[in-house]
C-alpha cells in the first residue's frame, strides 16, 4: 500500500509531500517514510504503532469498545452517535476537555460525506 500511494504520488506529479496516516494508515505512512524517505517532507502518524509487539497494547476497554459492532446509522443515528462519542472520550486524552458537539458535527458530516460499514469492520 505505500508502493501504492508513492505511485498516486507519481500519476499526479507530486514529488515530494507531507504525509498523514491514521491507525492501519499511519503504518502504511511510516513504511513510506522509511522507505521513500526522499518523497517524504514529513509524517503525522496518528493513533498507530510499529507493530513492536513489546509495545503496549490498547487498554481492554478501550479495544472492546472498538470491535463492538456500532449501530446502523441510516435507523439508528442517535445510537450511532452516542456509541460514537463515547468511544471518543474513552480515547481523548486530558490535556483539552471532550467537546461532544464538535465530534457531534464531525460524525454527521462524516456520515453525510459517505458511510460503508464494510469500511470500518474489525476482523
Amino acid at each position: 500500500m505505500a508502493a501504492d500511494a508513492i505511485g498516486l504520488m507519481d500519476a499526479l506529479g507530486i514529488g515530494r509531500a507531507h504525509i498523514v496516516g491514521r491507525s492501519t494508515g499511519g503504518m502504511i505512512a511510516q513504511i513510506m517514510a522509511s522507505e521513500h524517505k526522499d518523497r517524504v517532507l514529513s509524517l503525522t502518524s496518528i493513533m498507530s504503532s510499529t507493530g513492536n509487539p513489546a509495545l503496549p497494547q490498547a487498554a481492554p476497554d478501550a479495544m472492546a469498545m472498538m470491535i463492538q459492532p456500532m449501530p446502523d446509522p441510516s435507523s439508528d443515528r442517535p445510537g450511532f452517535l452516542s456509541r460514537s462519542s463515547a468511544f471518543a472520550r474513552r480515547i481523548a486524552g486530558t490535556g483539552y476537555a471532550f467537546d461532544e458537539g464538535a465530534h457531534h458535527a464531525l460524525v454527521l458530516e462524516e456520515l453525510d460525506r459517505g458511510y460503508d460499514p464494510a469500511g470500518q469492520t474489525v476482523r
